[in-house]
Parts: C-alpha cells; sequence; structure tokens
C-alpha cells in the first residue's frame, strides 16, 4: 500500500483499478508495437541492402 512520506496513512486513489489496467495495458501494446516496428525496419533495411 503507498503511503505519504513514510506515514502511517495510505494515500486516497485518484483512480479506479479498472483506468489503472487500461492504462497499463495501453502502455504495453504500444512499447509491444514500437519494438515490432523497429525490428521491422532495421530488417527492411538489411533485406533491401542485399
Amino acid at each position: 500500500m503507498r503511503t505519504h512520506h513514510g506515514e502511517g496513512r495510505p494515500l486516497p486513489r485518484l483512480y479506479p483499478r479498472a483506468v489503472e489496467h487500461f492504462f497499463t495495458g495501453l502502455l504495453v501494446v504500444m512499447v509491444l508495437a514500437v519494438a515490432w516496428f523497429s525490428a521491422y525496419v532495421v530488417y527492411r533495411l538489411y533485406a533491401d541492402h542485399r
């Protein structure tokens, strides 16, 4: 549980847990898409160079 500067009381939740899961999933999807696209670009650079 998150606490505020070492105090014993927890911080209030700013967003519902579903919103956090949605945006975390969206972040993971975007990281995978960028990684795939960068690998594809490198592959095309080497494939077209031959």
